[in-house]
């Protein structure tokens, strides 16, 4: 006995078949023309046909050979089909064609043999809708007009290059309006605004007009003159009269309170044929001046106010003279960054050895630059140094004991700002 076997092809969207791998003989299929072997296949569209499948059924006998004039009967979960019964043809194959919107699974028999397909249909894209174009406005018998139509055309001179509006104004009319511009430069426009805009290429006088036509099919026209004027004039230029352009610098910019002055220079640029600078009066920032013949000064300070200064000079040379200006920053002194570390040689012997050492903006300083200490040996006796070493012996006590040693009012050449720092120190 031989049996019929049924490939199932599931398939989303291209058409594919599977020949069955184990047929078996049935008793139903006892001649060469009876059903075998039933495949499907389905192939789904896209875009506005996402909606259709082709669903095909291949047959084939008991030898593999396409069976033609088998009818095979369709069916479907969701949709439509069309045909629901095709014959196949010499190549073995019918075919049906699927219309939903949603995956549907089709059942396909023909003689003893079913076979069934998911197929994965979708909501077909809708095209874009065809815009409608927008009719010119007609006679409108059922308007009633409540009087006759009248309009009226203005506009405003302009500059030439400027933009012309010219607005009319339509009374007694029944909306919607054709409304016919012309502009009197060979240009002309129909629409359907009160307002229209125009750029007139020439300086000169223009006869523009307008005509409405109106729902209710009647017409009214108005003109206007368009004075389109010629630009002004560029003003003369000024006249060249010798001057100086001055640049001012202080160096240094930045200055610490209470400590150096800054060097003025002035840089004079003559101009349409002003003489050399001869004469220099300067203002070092305090209200005070002083005239030089040279285009440099030293302002020997120091500055005694934290903050900015402002230092003048004023250029002459005969009748020509210029000004200029500069800031001078003066800021706070920096406190020395302070380290102190102590040591004891030879314990039990109660003496310390100790040093500072400094740091200023970040940097380290000579140990020469250390001018004073004020030195707290953590038992209530103090001493003073010039020098940052120095050297201390504790009296006798009973065990260790642990001291902080306190180095404060350290001074530093290069600022006005002292600094401080300890340390721990265990002495037995």
């Amino acid at each position: 006995m031989r049996k019929f076997a049924v490939a199932l092809a599931l398939t989303a969207s291209a058409c594919s078949y599977q020949s069955p791998t184990q047929p078996a003989a049935s008793a139903a299929a006892t001649a060469t023309n009876e059903p075998f072997s039933l495949t499907l296949g389905s192939s789904v569209g896209s875009g506005t046909t996402a909606d259709h499948a082709t669903i095909t059924a291949k047959v084939q006998g008991p030898t593999g050979q396409p069976l033609g004039g088998v009818v095979v009967t369709f069916s479907t979960t969701v949709g439509a089909l069309n045909p629901e019964q095709a014959a196949t043809d010499s190549n073995g194959i019918g075919s049906t064609t699927l219309v939903a919107s949603t995956a549907a699974t089709v059942t396909a028999k023909a003689g003893t043999l079913s076979a069934r397909t998911g197929v994965g249909t979708q909501p077909a894209a809708q095209p874009p809708p065809t815009p409608t174009p927008t009719p010119v406005p007609g006679p409108n018998p059922g308007a009633t007009p409540t009087g006759p139509l009248t309009v009226t055309l203005t506009a405003a001179d302009v500059i030439v290059g400027s933009t012309t509006i010219l607005n009319v104004s339509i009374k007694d009319g029944v909306p919607p309006f054709q409304v016919t511009w012309t502009f009197g430069d060979g240009a002309s426009f129909i629409g359907s605004s009160s307002s229209s805009a125009h750029l007139y290429a020439a300086a000169g006088t223009y006869p523009a007009s307008v005509s409405v036509t109106d729902a209710a099919g009647r017409r009214a026209d108005a003109n206007a003159t368009i004075n389109v004027l010629a630009a002004a004039p560029a003003p003369a230029p000024a006249p060249q009269v010798p001057a100086y352009t001055i640049t001012l610098t202080a160096t240094p910019s930045t200055v610490v309170v209470n400590t150096t002055g800054v060097t003025l220079s002035a840089n004079v640029n003559q101009q349409f044929g002003a003489p050399p600078a001869t004469s220099f009066t300067w203002d070092c920032g305090d209200g005070a001046t002083v005239t030089t013949p040279s285009a440099s000064h030293i302002c020997p300070g120091p500055y005694a106010r934290i903050g900015t200064a402002t230092a003048k000079v004023t250029a002459s040379g005969g009748s020509v003279s210029g000004s200029a200006s500069t800031t001078v920053t003066v800021t706070t002194p920096p406190v020395p960054g302070i380290t102190v570390s102590c040591t004891q040689p030879t314990p039990p012997a109660l003496t310390v050895n100790c040093a500072v050492s400094a740091t200023l903006n970040g940097s380290p300083v000579a140990s020469t630059a250390i001018t004073h200490v004020d030195w707290d040996w953590g038992n209530g006796e103090t001493s003073q140094t010039a020098t940052n070493t120095t050297t201390h012996s504790y009296a006798a006590t009973t065990g260790a004991n642990t001291y902080t040693i306190l180095a404060s009012n350290v001074a530093v050449t290069g600022t006005t700002a002292t600094g401080s720092g300890s340390t721990s120190k265990q002495v037995q």
